[in-house]
């Protein structure tokens, strides 16, 4: 975290404890004080929690040019996640052309897996939660984690934000 956003998220923090303070004390211009910060906090967590756009989120992971061979491309974005969660079909043979070359292989440290301490999304495999290994990217400061399944024609990935 730049030292710049560091001092906002603590002004914020600190903006939230003054008015909770005024609440517990009763004193309006205390609360009034607090509020902007209360305020800024509650749509920080809103807009934190929003999924991103799944075709431009897929036109980022593997171009603008491929998103043509996937379908049903969905995001979820967790809560507390410092990222998002994307899905989307493919066609075995489209995948191992197009979208696999962009990735090279790497094992996760047990216990991690794909879903970095988040609850399984829900549409997703039970079998990711198991998964020992996956396919890695860095695009734009972000890494991408993705798991294919051939079978069902399904790529799972995790989209970690590594800098703000």
């Amino acid at each position: 975290m730049s030292p710049f956003m560091a001092l906002v998220v603590l002004a914020v923090l600190l903006g939230v404890v003054v008015f909770i303070i005024g609440l517990l004390s009763r004193k309006g211009c205390v609360i009034l004080l607090g509020a902007p910060a209360a305020v800024l906090l509650a749509l920080w967590f809103l807009l934190a929690s929003w999924p991103p756009n799944p075709k431009r989120s897929l036109d980022d992971l593997i171009g603008s040019d491929k998103r043509r061979l996937a379908s049903d491309i969905r995001t979820s974005k967790p809560t507390f996640m410092d990222g998002y969660f994307i899905s989307f079909r493919m066609r075995p043979s489209d995948f191992d052309t197009h979208v696999r070359p962009l990735f090279s292989g790497t094992g996760f440290g047990p216990p991690a897996n794909l879903l970095f301490g988040q609850s399984l999304p829900s549409g997703w495999a039970a079998e990711i939660e198991t998964a020992t290994s996956a396919l890695h990217r860095e695009v734009q400061r972000q890494g991408v984690y993705l798991i294919y399944y051939p079978d069902s024609e399904m790529a799972y990935a995790s989209v970690l934000y590594e800098q703000w």
